[in-house]
């Protein structure tokens, strides 16, 4: 049953412990956000922190090879820890196609989409959770999200994944799969690593796969 009251235990027990996550809880027709949602004002940021003539790095990699690449790369994870890149290889419509699939899998109806959550889950390899460590953090995410790990040695969990998004999933993990081990040779050599055991490779190339 939905909370028939706003009161964090409540939302918690129904969005947390019993699976339903943030979209379970808009199904419910709630039509404002809990208090547990909002960050308390002293934790936001100041208007006056924002640098308005900064912006997140933009990356053209269409050629790896260029040493400006790695250089702007090697800048931008020291200084923002994040950026975007552009002509990446992965196709427009891989992008578009796994974007639509996410949308199908959150359009299912709530015990589909719970068949997914950790405990629940049919293999370790999805998973579908809400925030990120929702019993620590002062101020819950408003999010859902659907991860998937994809190694070498998770190939017999794919049949396990939710068929409504499986196949686009796929597709677009074998496509981004040049663009990530790219980026990793560029990051290893930025921190002067010159040999990596097959291992701890895969494991490297798995984070960002995984979500």
């Amino acid at each position: 049953m939905p909370p028939t009251d706003p009161s964090s235990q409540k939302i918690i027990d129904f969005v947390v412990n019993k699976g339903n996550g943030i979209k379970g809880l808009v199904d419910t027709g709630i039509e404002t956000v809990p208090d547990l949602y909002i960050l308390p004002t002293h934790e936001r940021l100041e208007p006056n922190m924002v640098l308005p003539h900064e912006s997140i790095p933009v990356i053209d990699v269409s050629d790896w090879d260029d040493p400006v690449v790695t250089q702007s790369i090697c800048e931008a994870t020291g200084k923002w820890g994040f950026f975007q890149i552009t002509n990446h290889g992965v196709p427009l419509e891989v992008l578009q196609a796994v974007k639509e699939a996410a949308h199908r899998f959150f359009g299912l109806p709530n015990e589909e989409r719970n068949k997914y959550w950790p405990g629940n889950s049919p293999t370790d390899t999805v998973a579908l959770k809400t925030s990120f460590a929702p019993q620590e953090e002062a101020a819950l995410e408003w999010r859902d999200s659907l991860s998937f790990r994809c190694g070498p040695q998770d190939l017999e969990s794919f049949p396990s994944w939710p068929p409504v998004c499986r196949d686009e999933v796929v597709k677009y993990m074998k496509s981004a799969e040049p663009a990530i081990r790219k980026l990793l040779e560029v990051l290893l050599k930025g921190l002067n690593v010159k040999d990596i055991d097959k291992a701890r490779e895969d494991a490297l190339m798995i984070a960002p796969m995984y979500r």
